[in-house]
């Protein structure tokens, strides 16, 4: 069973036909070779910590997706080169591959790539930020992650495809969509619901006027 994306939330037909069982194949498929190389790879007793770990990972991803790819040249997803960050076109869709977490018990609306990492997938070259009011629909963003979890101890944990809404800095802050597609089966009971979750409404602050104080005159009595 696979934790279902947020029921409110469509990205359209577009997306549907553009990432279809055989894109997930190839990506997860990509994803497991390239992270049982890192872990191979991987010596804490020579100095191998989280941050080796990570940055060959990512090398590693990229290089199983260009092989991949050029195996299965049937499916017409080319490689390009973003100001030296790598991504796929699929279809009219800009995609990156980045680790969001470790484990898939992890809540995907709260985990995003390192800052940096999906420069320019959120906003056009030159905007700040899109007005209130004004931010474009699911089904016009042509932007999505390839968002995964894994550790060196157990390898993959989860995969799924997001569209980032909005950033900060350089760094995403918000997925518009989260869907899930693939998931260790052990790990699946303890994997939380991809549903958006709900905002928390305080009631709004009442003001209260302090108490007025006043001392009673003391009362005199015949002595």
């Amino acid at each position: 069973m696979i934790a279902p994306q947020s029921k409110e939330l469509d990205p359209g037909q577009l997306f549907r036909s553009s990432f279809t069982g055989q894109e997930h194949d190839l990506f997860i498929s990509c994803l497991k070779k390239a992270i049982e190389t890192a872990r191979e790879a991987h010596y804490p007793e020579s100095g191998g910590n989280e941050t080796t770990f990570g940055l060959g990972l990512y090398h590693y991803v990229v290089h199983e997706l260009q092989i991949a790819l050029q195996r299965n040249r049937d499916l017409r997803i080319e490689v390009k080169w973003v100001n030296q960050a790598f991504r796929l076109c699929v279809g009219p869709y800009d995609v990156a591959c980045h680790r969001v977490g470790s484990s898939a018990g992890e809540n995907i609306w709260s985990c995003f790539p390192n800052p940096g990492a999906s420069h320019g997938l959120v906003l056009d070259k030159g905007r700040h930020q899109w007005l209130p009011g004004f931010e474009p629909s699911l089904v016009d963003l042509r932007a999505v992650v390839i968002s995964y979890m894994c550790n060196v101890e157990t390898g993959l944990e989860a995969v799924y495809l997001c569209i980032p809404t909005k950033q900060k800095g350089a760094r995403i802050t918000e997925w518009g969509y989260a869907e899930q597609i693939w998931a260790r089966e052990d790990e699946l009971a303890a994997t939380p619901s991809a549903e958006r979750p709900v905002p928390r409404i305080l009631p709004a602050e009442e003001h209260v006027d302090e108490p007025v104080v006043a001392l009673k005159p003391r009362r005199e009595t015949d002595s």
